[in-house]
């Protein structure tokens, strides 16, 4: 029966091209360890770049091993060669307690080399958030506050399990949109106005411009009119004036 005994992530791609321009020139020289039915224990790319290079390779073959004894080789082998990134330890570590899952923390620091409680750490992030339900309870919560008007929120908060100060967000939250969702027209301020005419007023003194300047000019003139600020400042100008004659 075929093994996999590749119990680390793949090298990187710079990694492998690294590996495959060494063996190009100088073979291979650790040799490729299998067990006595030809699965590799170690250097599964290593062959993979010599069958594709077409250059031999020496081998070792391990013979009577036990399941335990093979993976316990092959994790020595790759931990003593390569430092492990964050997330390939909390892959591995995880990967370990599934396939032992007497060991403790204790026992599965020591293989790989970290403190317990970083074993600890990965296996806990790892089950908590793996498979995570959503949180339903802000939807129950707003549901009961509905369907039961008189229900005080110590009394939701028990109902869903929660936090009265959670729900009193939950709910605080919701009526925020319910009131967003019945006034979604915007608040227009009077600086809002004011440049929605001047726009408007820009575009008919534009189209009165357009019409006694020639194409060719109308670029050059729009600029020399963005230097001189010429529109902004004139409206300024008539909006003071405006004021001091009675705001009519």
């Amino acid at each position: 029966m075929s093994a996999n005994y590749q119990l680390f992530a793949n090298l990187t791609n710079d990694e492998y091209d690294r590996l495959k321009a060494d063996i190009a020139v100088n073979g291979v020289r650790d040799p490729i360890e299998l067990d006595e039915e030809g699965n590799v224990l170690d250097g599964h790319h290593r062959k993979d770049i010599a069958d594709h290079l077409g250059i031999p390779y020496p081998t070792v073959v391990r013979n009577g091993w036990t399941e335990e004894q093979k993976r316990e080789h092959v994790i020595a082998l790759h931990l003593g060669r390569r430092n492990l990134s964050p997330d390939d330890r909390k892959q591995f570590i995880r990967q370990l307690k599934a396939e032992n899952p007497e060991m403790t923390q204790r026992q599965i620091a020591a293989k790989v080399g970290v403190t317990p409680m970083t074993v600890s750490r990965d296996i806990t992030v790892t089950d908590v958030t793996r498979d995570k339900p959503p949180d339903d309870r802000p939807d129950r919560a707003r549901e009961m506050a509905v369907t039961n008007p008189g229900m005080k929120q110590r009394e939701i908060a028990v109902a869903v399990g929660a936090s009265q100060s959670a729900v009193h967000n939950w709910l605080h939250e919701a009526e925020k949109e319910a009131k967003k969702a019945a006034d979604p027209a915007p608040k227009w301020t009077d600086f809002d106005v004011a440049m929605t005419s001047i726009e408007a007023q820009s575009r008919a003194d534009a189209a009165m411009i357009a019409a006694v300047v020639p194409p060719k000019r109308r670029q050059t003139t729009a600029k020399r009119l963005r230097e001189e600020g010429m529109v902004l400042g004139r409206i300024a100008v008539c909006l003071e004036q405006f004021g001091r004659l009675g705001n009519s």
